[in-house]
């Protein structure tokens, strides 16, 4: 889900043609709330509720609630709609949950915990969303020379074992470096 700025605007019921929604719908899709919703800000409850009734208007909308309508009568599709509005709800909650997580993750740096050459435990900070710093497997740039990427390949078993195979990828290599 993107960002979008907070709209401080009140909750307005969507006028929906040909079908009579009691207010008590609206009122039980802002009342529902999924377990995980407790941990999300004010705003981001607002507008979560702002995109359940949108929803919610585009179910009403659609064929399949005309049909349920005219087949099985207004309290069914009313159910069926809700059921459905509130299964689109518990989406947008989990989204909202996983992105700050997610980004809250991805800032987080721990100290690094490697092992030294002496024993000891590098204290460095990681990399954000890494447990390593950058000394320990944080930044690499891989291999700089042809010497370095000749050692880097001859460790890799399909060019242990095969030398005309290793000279050809160092070649396109060297050119590249050159360019």
């Amino acid at each position: 889900m993107s960002i979008e700025p907070y709209n401080s605007d009140p909750l307005t019921i969507p006028q929906i043609p040909n079908v009579a929604v009691p207010p008590s719908f609206w009122d039980d899709l802002i009342a529902y709330r999924s377990p995980s919703m407790v941990q999300l800000t004010l705003q981001d409850r607002d507008r979560i509720n702002r995109l359940t009734f949108d929803k919610a208007a585009e179910i009403f909308a659609s064929d399949l609630t005309t049909t349920r309508i005219e087949t099985r009568g207004l309290a069914f599709a009313l159910r069926k709609a809700g059921e459905r509005a509130k299964s689109y709800k518990r989406y947008y909650v989990d989204c909202a949950v996983w992105d700050r997580d997610h980004s809250k993750a991805t800032k987080r740096r721990v100290p690094c915990g490697a092992r030294k050459k002496d024993g000891a435990q590098c204290r460095a900070m990681s990399e954000p969303g890494r447990n390593r710093c950058r000394f320990h497997g944080g930044r690499s740039t891989g291999p700089r020379t042809v010497e370095g990427m000749r050692k880097a390949l001859s460790c890799l078993p399909q060019y242990r074992n095969d030398p005309e195979r290793l000279e050809a990828k160092l070649s396109e290599w060297s050119e590249k470096l050159a360019a």
